[in-house]
């Protein structure tokens, strides 16, 4: 037994539907995709999803005071961007003082932090320059623990 919404669903499905301006184009171009393979190779490369990142700027060397050396190091050490030896510098330098000081906000006190975040391919040694950064950090918490101990 048919109710009476079972009718025509094609054409339900049709009134319900408002295509988007250049939506046929897109439809006819699939469907004439589809019935003859041999067109596929001739079809355009799919347009990426995000644009080329542009070359990282250069940091003004001369401004970094205390953190020139180990901003140097990093980058000679790992031939990684000195941009990113000197986020994990800045980073290491925020946890270190990370508890000397807190900062008002408006739910009360929370600690002053710092928030990085490295966008670099796989191999572009990020993991590298943060253990690097974190050594004295690491040898201090070291220390620490067998002095407690």
């Amino acid at each position: 037994m048919m109710s009476e919404h079972s009718g025509n669903r094609e054409s339900i499905a049709e009134r319900m539907f408002v295509p988007a301006p250049g939506l046929e184009t897109v439809a006819s171009r699939f469907s004439q995709r589809d019935s003859a393979p041999e067109s596929r190779s001739t079809d355009p490369l799919p347009i990426p999803l995000h644009r080329p990142r542009p070359p990282a700027a250069d940091i003004p060397r001369d401004h970094l005071g205390p953190f020139k050396a180990a901003v140097t190091a990093i980058e000679v050490i790992t031939q990684a961007p000195a941009a990113l030896g000197l986020q994990s510098v800045l980073a290491t330098a925020s946890l270190s003082t990370q508890a000397l000081a807190d900062v008002e906000t408006l739910s009360g006190n929370a600690p002053l932090s710092l928030y990085c975040l490295s966008i670099a391919a796989s191999g572009e040694r990020k993991s590298t320059a943060d253990k690097l950064a974190l050594q004295a950090v690491r040898d201090d918490s070291e220390q620490r623990l067998a002095d407690y101990e």
